[in-house]
């Protein structure tokens, strides 16, 4: 049936591509910015790296910017060779990608977007070599893979997921193919199993499992496949570790596997394996506390380093160990030290040496260094004579030993008193200091840093070379510009107004016909830079309606009142006195007729048709929270809900006309396993019933309905038999017909449609065959058919259409050829075109355009030109332009327009290959 409809599709597009042509020539669209609204600089102050890894002689790493957000870039070291790889959070969103880890010419790593949550990536530097790897965990959530650990050319990583109950241990090759999971270590269905600890050693990978039910911490091993994944031997078990101290980090050195364990009685255990049981044993047990420090176990050299021991014969200081129980010796206890009050840290191998943060009892805590001897254990520098220098962030770049001291300072050693020095900019250029939090990354021969320079503490990224004359600047990080950040936008007696800040007046309210010359400040209602924050507007009846807040004449507080405007060219007039509105921040303003109903401190419902007479209270719920206001005709429903875990104790359907009298409860739906979630995505009316999402413990969280009668209130379908949820998501009125997205837990999620009876609610199609499911979403009806994105397996997330059969659904366009997601988001219909945002690795996420009933798709303009996302938003339409705000790295995000071409093209051009029939 699909095939069916796809070919109705194209049929389609072969008489729609033919347009009314004035020209040979296709006549492009026009996009400008409006205006800079804010065209202040801005500091930097919010960048970071966070995380970061080498290939090579490149430096991958997690970086922010207030246009991208935090996001993946690469470095070589020089200006030329910094740049942002890909927006994978499209705009100012962040991916928060981390865990890099090479493999091959390629880093994988784990980030997170709104369509998949956080999951597993893979890059080789290019927009176009950046794309997901796998979908661990279906839907927002993510598996949020963490510990990448690489072994020989795999890499693995541990996947959990709460939703579906998994504990998972996965394998990557670096191609979606060779991406699997190997083996789910949740117990009877238990997410309490805890894997940690992932080490690679001789050829395999060693790793540490717990489980809520047993307490015991049992070694494991794996060669990659599920047959060769098995437990080694249980090495703490709970009545040994009363204190429930995890064993302590792995590490490997020629061929042989090291860790500790905490035992009540013998304290300290170091272990050794081989990876059998009987070769798994104890090295040695060094009496004591448990401690921390122990986690410290580094290997120099071809000696074991760790830190611990006992404060009772004052072995706490540094240990090495070969192996062996005699081989396995205190070496030293700083002189002058209290019994166990500060044992080495940020233990670090460079060359053939020990490096590591030490106090002695004298100078303070500084940087010393070992070459597995007590005599050879000394101080290498009294940085800070005065006090300690508490070095940390310890790194090598080849025989050079940087670190931060003093905590904004950089150095660099050599190992001699003589040869550890500070780092300084080199000559001509402004002093540094290292911002809170410092990181420090090698680069192929150079060490990056991010630093604090000048007088306004501008974030920049510096390079410096071992040997060289000093650090130099590479690129500074981040736009220059936070922009305005137009947000709220509606159209109201063709003018548009929206909520905008610039730095004399604050975020106040603005206005704009679609010009330049038209675009202006519309009322300064709170003087001064603090701005009065515009909220929440809503046209009803012949008003607009808004919040703003003013400072109070009684305290040195922001008071929130309850605003209007009469005419596109009038003032703002407060209705409600500053003080006396006190939103729900879950709750905008919701129109019904001319009256506007919202939410006062979450338990209290108003109403207002613009005047001092007809704003007043409708209902006071003591405390049980007002939620879900969706607009029914000339009525808005609501919930009344009292939340409590696992569940809410008072789930009530409501519905008010705007008077006190028909302010009345539709139906009790509370039960001990009731709950219901009043997000819009699953709260929707159609026609003149309300559709909602509700869980029950005989059905599961499934579609209910109601016509505003108490009889008329009722589960419209199980679509997931029994107890299981199809967690109905992304209701959408098509035409009286509600289309939704479900799992019937045979075709995964997938677009239903419903005219809520149980006969008339059905499957769509079945997009992506198999328990994978499309996962559609983000609809929006366009006449009798409904666009949205979603994900056949072959194409990745794209922008299909439906006219509610299957025969009726296709593909429209593969923005993103191949499996790569282009992500249709903002979807928005105006001058006979579909306007919305989708990216490529190439451009970012940016504006394109579809003309419906036809396949195909443009892009109209790169705003952020390169990998980076304008990631427009917020579409509204005024006349013959549409206004959205978009974000670009000069501007920030500010108000642009769309002005579609007045000459029609005479040939629509397919983006990508046409569906496959």
């Amino acid at each position: 049936m699909l095939r069916q409809g796809r070919v109705a599709l194209r049929r389609c597009a072969l008489v729609a591509a033919f347009w009314i042509a004035g020209t040979t020539t296709p006549a492009r669209a026009q996009v400008h910015r409006l205006a800079d609204i804010d065209p202040t600089r801005w500091d930097g102050a919010a960048t970071g790296i966070s995380d970061a890894a080498s290939v090579g002689d490149r430096l991958f790493m997690s970086a922010m910017d207030p246009v991208n957000g935090v996001e993946l870039w690469t470095t070589d070291g020089t200006a030329a060779g910094t740049r942002l790889v890909r927006d994978i959070e499209p705009g100012p969103g962040h991916s928060l990608p981390g865990g890099f880890v090479a493999l091959g010419d390629a880093v994988l790593f784990g980030a997170a977007d709104s369509l998949h949550g956080g999951e597993l990536w893979r890059s080789d530097g290019t927009p176009g070599g950046t794309h997901l790897l796998a979908d661990t965990v279906t839907g927002p959530e993510g598996g949020a893979p963490r510990e990448l650990t690489r072994v020989g050319a795999r890499v693995f990583f541990v996947v959990t997921s709460l939703a579906e109950r998994t504990v998972e241990l996965w394998t990557s090759d670096g191609t979606r193919a060779g991406t699997a999971v190997i083996h789910d270590f949740a117990v009877g269905g238990s997410p309490g199993a805890w894997v940690f600890g992932l080490t690679a050693c001789n050829g395999r990978l060693f790793f540490m499992v717990t489980s809520d039910q047993s307490g015991d911490f049992t070694l494991w091993t794996t060669d990659g496949s599920a047959g060769g994944t098995a437990p080694v031997k249980v090495v703490s078990t709970h009545d040994e570790n009363l204190s429930n101290f995890p064993p302590g980090q792995l590490v490997a050195l020629d061929g042989t596997l090291y860790f500790v364990s905490y035992h009540r009685d013998r304290g300290t255990l170091l272990w050794r394996s081989d990876g059998t049981e009987a070769g798994t044993v104890v090295v040695k047990s060094i009496a004591g506390s448990p401690s921390p420090f122990n986690e410290y176990l580094t290997v120099a050299g071809d000696r074991l380093f760790f830190a611990g021991g006992n404060a009772a014969d004052e072995t706490v200081g540094l240990w090495r160990s070969d192996g062996t129980e005699a081989g396995t010796t205190f070496v030293k206890r700083l002189a002058g030290v209290p019994h166990g009050s500060a044992p080495p840290a940020f233990l670090t191998a460079c060359g053939e040496r020990l490096y590591f943060s030490g106090d002695d009892g004298v100078h303070g805590r500084e940087l010393w260094s070992s070459d597995g001897t007590e005599a050879g254990t000394v101080m290498v520098a009294d940085v800070q004579p005065l006090g300690a220098a508490s070095p940390v962030e310890l790194t090598p770049v080849g025989a050079t030993l940087f670190f931060v001291a003093n905590g904004v300072e950089l150095w660099q050693t050599d190992g001699t008193n003589a040869g550890t020095r500070r780092v300084t900019p080199r000559p001509g250029l402004p002093p540094f200091l290292l911002w809170m939090g410092p990181r420090l990354d090698a680069a192929g021969d150079a060490l990056l840093f991010l630093a604090l320079v000048g007088d306004d503490y501008r974030n920049e990224l510096w390079a410096c070379r071992p040997g060289s004359d000093g650090a130099e600047p590479v690129k500074r990080f981040g736009p220059t510009a936070s922009g305005s950040g137009p947000h709220g936008a509606v159209e109201f007696g063709g003018t548009l107004f929206f909520a905008a800040a610039e730095p004399i007046t604050g975020e106040e309210l603005w206005r704009t016909e679609g010009t330049a010359g038209t675009t202006r400040l519309a009322a300064d209602i709170e003087p001064g830079e603090a701005g009065s924050s515009p909220a929440g507007l809503t046209v009803a009846g012949t008003r607009l309606f808004f919040t703003a807040g003013t400072t109070s004449a009684v305290l040195p507080v922001r008071e929130f009142g309850l605003w209007c405007l009469d005419a596109p060219d009038g003032a703002p007039r407060q209705i409600t006195g500053a003080g006396q509105l006190e939103l729900h921040p879950q709750e905008q303003l919701t129109a019904a007729g001319g009256l506007v109903v919202y939410v006062v401190s979450r338990d209290r419902l108003w109403r207002s048709d613009g005047t001092a007479g007809g704003t007043f209270e409708l209902l006071a719920t003591n405390g049980r929270e007002i939620r879900g206001l969706s607009r029914l005709g000339h009525h808005v429903a609501f919930w009344i809900v009292e939340s409590s875990l696992p569940c809410p104790c008072t789930a009530e359907l409501w519905e008010t006309d705007g008077t006190t009298a028909g302010t009345r409860m539709v139906k009790d739906l509370s039960a001990p396993d009731h709950s219901v979630d009043p997000n819009p995505r699953r709260s929707t009316p159609a026609g003149t019933t309300l559709y909602f999402a509700l869980t029950d413990a005989e059905h599961g969280e499934e579609l209910w309905s109601s016509d505003g009668t108490p009889a008329g209130t009722a589960l419209v379908k199980d679509v997931s038999p029994g107890s299981a949820s199809s967690a109905p998501d992304w209701l959408v009125d098509l035409g009286g017909t509600l289309v939704f997205a479900a799992d019937d837990g045979v075709h995964g999620i997938e677009l239903w449609r419903s005219d809520g009876t149980e006969a008339g609610t059905v499957l769509v199609g079945d997009v992506n065959p198999g328990v994978a499911g499309s996962r559609p979403g983000g609809g929006l009806p366009v006449g009798d058919r409904l666009f949205f994105r979603a994900d056949d397996g072959t194409h990745g997330f794209e922008l299909w259409s439906s006219d509610g059969s299957a025969a009726g659904t296709g593909l429209v366009a593969d923005i993103d050829p191949g499996p790569g997601d282009s992500s249709p988001t903002s979807l928005h219909l105006a001058h006979g075109r579909l306007l919305f945002a989708a990216g490529t690795p190439e451009s970012g996420q940016e504006l394109w355009e579809s003309v419906p009933g036809s396949l195909g798709a443009r892009l109209v303009a790169d705003l952020e030109p390169g990998p980076g996302s304008s990631a427009p938003r917020d579409f509204v339409t005024i006349g013959e332009v549409t206004a959205f705000s978009a974000a670009t790295t000069l501007d920030g995000r500010e108000p642009w327009v769309y002005v579609p071409s007045r000459l029609r093209p005479r040939l629509w051009a397919l983006a990508g290959p046409p569906p496959v029939e």
